[in-house]
């Protein structure tokens, strides 16, 4: 995908516009961590985005971006904390 500028500044001057997406199911992470020995101490879903990314959303007066016509049981977001156990 090509696009101007970045999440942080839409209009931000780049000579190199090209932008490459990998996405990993909410699973695919989990297990990764888990994997990788590290114990899930939180997962935490929201109904918003920070980022207007599907064509589908509205940026809200929040400055939080949702789907259009939905009732927020759809998570756009997500934070997790993992940890080494000792």
């Amino acid at each position: 995908m090509e696009e101007a500028g970045t999440y942080a500044d839409r209009d931000a001057p780049l000579e190199h516009r090209k932008t490459y997406w990998f996405p990993h199911s909410l699973g695919e992470i989990v297990s990764a961590l888990i994997n990788a020995g590290l114990r899930i101490d939180h997962l935490h879903e929201f109904p918003f985005s920070t980022y207007q990314f599907l064509p589908f959303t509205e940026k809200r007066a929040d400055g939080k971006v949702y789907l259009t016509k939905h009732d927020g049981s759809i998570p756009l977001l997500f934070s997790i904390k993992a940890t080494r156990p000792a």
